[in-house]
This record gives structure tokens, C-alpha cells and sequence, in this order.
């Protein structure tokens, strides 16, 4: 019994991180791509590109601190 816990255990950790990484990468990508498209559609440069990946930098972390509280309180209302 103890052997199954801690394999459930390890399988919702990894769906975790599998998750926080997805929270990370996409805004990062979507602002990326975003501004490249801007910046070869507008002929500026790469500042949209920069722009895009800022963006999608304080986006992906907004998004972290978001899911980052909302697990905490679900975790503290499991506790009580």
C-alpha cells in the first residue's frame, strides 16, 4: 500500500511541474512568435520581439504567482 501511495505520489508531482512548465513556456512562446510576426509585418526591427518576450515573461510569471496562491489556499482549506 505504502509502495502505490508514494507511485500516485510521484505522478501527481510530475503532472505539477509538467504544469508549471506549461504555465511558463506558452506566454513566452505566444509573445515571441507575436512579435516576430509584428516586427516582419511592420518592418521595425525586433522590437516587437523584444516587446512580445517581455510580455510574455511578466505574463508567464503573473500566471505562476496566480496558480502558486490558489494552490496554497486549496492546500489550506484541505488542512483545516
Amino acid at each position: 500500500m505504502l509502495l502505490s501511495k508514494l507511485k500516485f505520489k510521484d505522478y501527481e508531482n510530475l503532472g505539477l511541474i509538467t504544469q508549471i512548465g506549461m504555465i511558463m513556456i506558452i506566454p513566452i512562446f505566444v509573445g515571441l512568435f507575436g512579435g516576430k510576426w509584428l516586427d516582419d509585418q511592420l518592418n521595425t526591427g525586433n522590437i516587437f520581439l523584444l516587446l512580445g518576450i517581455l510580455l510574455g515573461v511578466i505574463t508567464a510569471f503573473l500566471n505562476l504567482y496566480r496558480y502558486t496562491m490558489k494552490d496554497i489556499k486549496k492546500r489550506s482549506d484541505k488542512d483545516e
